[in-house]
């Protein structure tokens, strides 16, 4: 079988969110699945592997810069000049129709219809507008999520048999190792700290983390530190005006973008990740969280119950912070016996969750 893959997003990559998720399923078909050709169609050059097998070929230059057509025409010519029989498209858009070729599309979340400023303006409307024409397009939909697959039915009207679930794995067997010298001094705290790791945007409500973090200063008057580490999203002033204007703003740390080593140690070392988000297609943090047996405090909503199954403590309303609050003190309080309780609910909940099965799944779908 030849398969024609959506590459765009291995021309910038960085090693986080969708591209590391497609790269897990494409490193595992290298090792695994030999007796397909496949095809990597990009409109610029990109870098996936060190080396490629001879039934991977890269198709990523062009006699002409062919810019914004690409997504439109130029990989329905790609499609077409190398007899693809099937065509994944791992980012939520489908080129148009090739006769005969068989369309698969990845959908990741909908919050771009579910949550209010999420994004750019210009970039929301243009998904809006081919995100329904590359479902129509597709043969089969793969939904991270049920959760996922729920709004993607009940958002496009369609059935329930295109939609097929997969969800995406966790590096259970990864290395946990530490190599201390890649840790910034000023991360090894003494005091102990409560942890949010993702990108700082509105959608991780991230100032109703704030919020419970002063009320349990307040009420608890404990030594504790806020450590939110991740890079600057979109839309995240009012993020930054809350930490200004908060009394505890020296005990909330923003390391910014952080190293596989140092977020190894932050996890290693937490107190609880805290991870109330509005929205979530899958919940990734999650299970990394689990993995280092760092309590999780979360929301009930979207696919969080589904990742994070009775291993997590949960707030019942998203902005509640009086509520986070409390589960904060909860899992401080927490017991010996029910911290390894909790250890062994976390083990099993992540042990659900594999990129191997993930790869497997999609492999399937693209077969049928």
């Amino acid at each position: 079988m030849k398969i024609g893959i959506d590459a765009d997003m291995f021309i910038n990559p960085n090693g986080t969110g969708i591209p590391n998720s497609v790269f897990k399923v494409l490193d595992y078909w290298k090792n695994n699945h030999p007796e397909h050709e496949y095809y990597l169609f990009a409109y610029k050059k990109i870098t996936l592997f060190d080396e490629y097998p001879s039934n991977w070929h890269v198709v990523d230059k062009w006699p002409i810069k062919i810019g914004r057509f690409w997504r439109m025409f130029g990989e329905s010519f790609a499609i077409r000049k190398y007899g693809v029989d099937v065509f994944w498209g791992t980012n939520y858009f489908l080129p148009n129709r090739v006769k005969s070729v068989r369309y698969v599309l990845t959908i990741y979340d909908m919050a771009l219809y579910l949550i209010e400023g999420i994004g750019e303006k210009k970039n929301l409307n243009r998904m809006k507008r081919n995100l329904p024409r590359s479902v129509n397009n597709s043969d089969k939909i793969i939904a991270i999520s049920q959760s996922t697959k729920d709004d993607i039915k009940k958002i496009f009207n369609v059935d329930d048999k295109k939609v097929i679930v997969s969800y995406c794995g966790i590096d259970n067997e990864g290395n946990c190792s530490i190599d201390f010298n890649n840790v910034r001094s000023e991360l090894k705290f003494e005091a102990p700290f409560f942890l949010f790791v993702s990108t700082i945007e509105p959608r991780k409500n991230i100032i109703t983390i704030i919020r419970a973090f002063e009320e349990y200063l307040n009420k608890y008057d404990g030594d504790e530190l806020l450590v939110l580490a991740g890079q600057k999203g979109w839309n995240c002033d009012n993020i930054y005006s809350a930490i200004d204007n908060s009394k505890y703003k020296d005990r909330i740390i923003l390391p910014g973008y952080i190293s596989s080593d140092e977020k190894k140690y932050l996890l290693t070392n937490a107190k609880a990740f805290l991870y109330p988000s509005l929205y979530e297609g899958f919940g990734l943090p999650v299970l990394e969280a689990f993995k280092y047996n760092l309590p999780v405090i979360t929301s009930n909503v979207s696919s969080l119950p589904e990742v994070a199954g009775d291993a997590a403590f949960y707030i019942e309303k998203t902005t509640d912070y009086h509520s986070l609050c409390m589960k904060m003190r909860e899992v401080m309080e927490l017991t010996e016996n029910e911290k390894a309780d909790l250890a062994n609910r976390m083990t099993k909940q992540r042990n659900k969750f594999s990129w191997d099965k993930n790869a497997e799944e999609i492999m399937e779908v693209l077969s049928i």
